[in-house]
């Protein structure tokens, strides 16, 4: 019986001291090359990447559809690219300095065949140019969920879900049928995408293996010198999802039955994460104040009540100050900012 084709999708950006071990782990993969559609797209790279890329076409002619850009227009842009290109049964995106083991594909097609899954997620290992990080498993085993008419576990998955799309493996009839694509122009797109996913996902699986090896670059742009301009997109992916969200008729209900849990989302995503980059980034005490209260307001047009939210853990310094901060504790405030 032939195997089922995949289509693994990777965006590429000056990435020429990576892109080689990137390639590697999918030649080496147990469900073998034969049965991949590799879809490459070179986002304008101004160093030698493209042409590691037409090399490593040159070897697998069959299995691989480079695409160059003739511009630079972002990851998302690259990855919706792919997905028009894409005619797999199932989908996988990969970071061009990640790598995957050899044996991920193999294990999720498989689970994904067996639970008729719409969206398998492994476990993931950071690592640097010098060692291995840590192991990260987000749940003590594997588990399987059919979410028909169970909205609950949606909403949970949203709240507890990856929202990296690596590491992941999506059905594509999944993906047509419900519209998903990634916001362009924007950095954080994975926060719409992913959010989406876990709401309308219908069966999921999680493989409890650390599968995929995400490579922590100081250099890259996801660890860069904090700057206002960049991460104030959090706040616009978050609009386009709440976009989405009302457009497809499922804000109305969320509010009405989950609103502490969106709420919880929102205040994550659009505050407690910006936190934790303004308070560790090299920027001084008016500026951080200033980035605060950007974010601070923004959250509380939503929910004037996020100062109040029960879900929010308080066993996280983060998550304790971010309440402090929201609810106007203002000589606690100061006396944390000025001793950073």
């Amino acid at each position: 019986m032939p195997k089922t084709i995949i289509s693994i999708i990777i965006p590429t950006y000056n990435v020429e001291k990576y892109i080689n071990r990137c390639l590697d782990s999918i030649v080496s993969q147990t469900y073998g090359i034969d049965n991949f559609e590799i879809i490459i797209l070179d986002d304008f790279s101004s160093d030698h990447t493209l042409d590691y890329l037409k090399t490593f076409e040159s070897k697998y002619p069959n299995n691989t559809i480079l695409i160059p850009l003739n511009k630079n227009q972002g990851q998302s842009h690259a990855r919706n690219i792919g997905l028009s290109y894409a005619s797999g049964k199932y989908i996988t995106f990969i970071d061009s300095d990640d790598h995957i083991d050899s044996t991920m594909i193999e294990k999720m097609v498989s689970v994904a065949e067996k639970y008729d899954s719409e969206i398998v997620e492994c476990g993931y290992t950071p690592f640097s140019s010098d060692n291995n990080i840590s192991n990260i498993n987000d749940l003590p085993e594997s588990f399987h969920l059919n979410l028909n008419n169970n909205f609950d576990a949606n909403i949970n998955l949203l709240n507890t879900g990856r929202i990296a799309v690596w590491g992941k493996l999506y059905k594509k009839t999944f993906l047509n049928n419900n519209s998903l694509l990634f916001p362009e122009g924007v950095i954080y797109e994975d926060v719409p995408f992913s959010g989406l996913c876990m709401l309308l996902v219908k069966k999921y699986y999680r493989i409890n293996e650390t599968l995929y090896h995400y490579f922590y670059n100081p250099e890259g742009s996801s660890f860069s010198k904090y700057t206002p301009e960049r991460t104030h997109q959090e706040t616009i992916v978050m609009n386009h999802f709440l976009t989405e969200l009302k457009q497809r008729g499922l804000l109305e209900v969320i509010l009405l039955k989950y609103r502490e849990q969106l709420k919880t989302y929102i205040t994550v995503k659009t505050f407690i994460d910006p936190l934790s980059l303004i308070l560790t980034g090299d920027v001084d005490f008016e500026v951080k104040v200033s980035e605060i209260n950007y974010f601070k307001d923004y959250l509380l047009t939503l929910f004037p009540d996020a100062g109040s939210n029960p879900l929010i853990p308080q066993n996280q310094e983060i998550f304790r100050l971010a309440m402090l901060f929201l609810n106007n504790e203002t000589s606690i405030i100061k006396n944390i900012l000025s001793n950073i």
